[in-house]
């Protein structure tokens, strides 16, 4: 049986691949659960439709990102708006911080067209 890039543990609905995951409508990104010690470690929490949160390590989507990596956090900074500190605020980033690219993945993800069913 071939390997998933995720699945459901409630329903058994499987994703063979992380585009098929992005695409399918019954899933929305809903919460970001950083980890500021290890950033890729962090967590996107998906709604599916059957009711279950999903949740996958920001690891499973760094391949979306292609730009900078920072390797110092602005968490304690003056210009740090502290949006990693509220697991439900999606918001982009602007700042100069290891995170900053987890916050362009979010919108990655948010913006990923969506297959009709």
């Amino acid at each position: 049986m071939p390997s998933l890039f995720f699945q459901c543990t409630p329903c058994g609905a499987g994703w063979p691949t992380r585009d098929q995951f992005l695409k399918d409508p019954g899933l929305e990104i809903i919460e970001y659960r950083a980890d500021l010690d290890d950033v890729a470690a962090g967590a996107f929490i998906f709604c599916h439709t059957c009711g279950s949160n999903l949740s996958l390590s920001v690891r499973n989507f760094n391949g979306l990102y292609e730009g900078p990596v920072f390797n110092v956090h602005a968490k304690n900074a003056e210009e740090c708006p502290g949006y990693c500190l509220y697991k439900d605020n999606l918001k982009p980033c602007d700042v100069k911080c290891e995170c900053a690219y987890v916050r362009y993945i979010i919108g990655i993800i948010k913006d990923w067209p969506k297959t009709s069913q």
